[in-house]
């Protein structure tokens, strides 16, 4: 792990959870697109060192240094400090993004929407899977009406 090639980071294993309260904070302060490009790895004497994943990305992220810092130091506990930011290019993957918030919920269907799908069904002989199939109809034309009216992502 790249930590202990660059002689540790004693702050990831701190019982009050400075890693993380380290993480959320660079990921708020970054967002999620360039946060998914450099990693917190090291807080040392007040620089806090990334893991970048290509060169291009350190030199862009080395311009934006005094923005992030504004954005990143009042995110940070009190008694943390910070001064500076440091961009290393690291192998290795990076964490993946966060994964997109989840879908709202469907709306349950409508009586018309019941009626729809058991006409599609009605032909179905075995009585577990027309149920099943009706179920599924009706939430079918459900999602339809919630993507018409821009309710749901698809």
């Amino acid at each position: 792990m790249i930590l202990a090639a660059w002689g540790g980071a004693p702050w990831r294993d701190h019982p009050c959870g400075r890693a993380q309260a380290l993480d959320e904070a660079w990921r708020r302060a970054a967002g999620e697109s360039l946060a998914a490009r450099a990693e917190p790895v090291r807080l040392l004497e007040g620089v806090l060192t990334l893991r970048v994943n290509s060169p291009v990305w350190r030199t862009q992220l080395q311009f934006m240094e005094p923005d992030l810092l504004e954005r990143l130091i009042p995110l940070l506990p009190p008694d943390a400090v910070l001064t500076g930011l440091q961009f290393r290019v690291g192998r290795g993957r990076l964490r993946p993004p966060a994964p997109p918030p989840p879908a709202p919920p469907l709306p349950p269907p409508t009586e018309e929407e019941w009626r729809r799908a058991a006409e599609v069904t009605a032909e179905v002989s075995d009585g577990a899977l027309r149920e099943l199939l009706l179920r599924i109809g009706a939430r079918h034309f459900a999602r339809l009406r919630s993507l018409r009216k821009g309710d749901a992502s698809p």
